[in-house]
């Protein structure tokens, strides 16, 4: 996720397997008019806004396949956390007024192999019964 106006009020996701540093910078075909007029079109109402900067801690976990795609090592795994924290945390800090702070010993939370992980198979998919399955297990672990 990348701020995509210079006055950081839009913003573009890329996918990191189809991320491209070679052909910087991007271009784009869109009328800016047309996104623009969609834009002004769209009014949100902030819920809070009693102007407090609000830190949260997060304790953050990851399965097997995770840390493998990181390099297969907790300080990779961890890296990629902070690299999507950092992003995440500057759009939210603007927006919203609020960041998230990984908390301390979070590498205890990082496991490295998918047959060691408390977590059941990625590759089924969170469905009707998955999905359940998952928040118990993120939940008691």
């Amino acid at each position: 996720m990348e701020s995509y106006s210079k006055i950081n009020t839009v913003y573009k996701l890329i996918s990191s397997k189809n991320r491209s540093t070679g052909n910087l910078p991007t271009a784009c075909s869109t009328e800016v008019v047309e996104l623009n007029k969609q834009l002004q079109k769209t009014t949100y109402k902030v819920k809070a806004n009693d102007k407090v900067f609000r830190t949260f801690r997060l304790a953050l976990s990851c399965n097997g396949e995770y840390t493998k795609y990181y390099g297969g090592t907790v300080a990779g795994a961890l890296a990629g956390m902070n690299t999507s924290m950092t992003r995440i945390n500057g759009i939210l800090g603007k927006e919203l007024a609020v960041k998230f702070e990984i908390i301390t010993n979070n590498d205890l939370l990082i496991y490295l192999g998918p047959l060691t992980d408390p977590y059941s198979d990625a590759a089924t998919g969170p469905d009707n019964t998955n999905g359940a399955t998952w928040n118990l297990e993120l939940q008691n672990n």
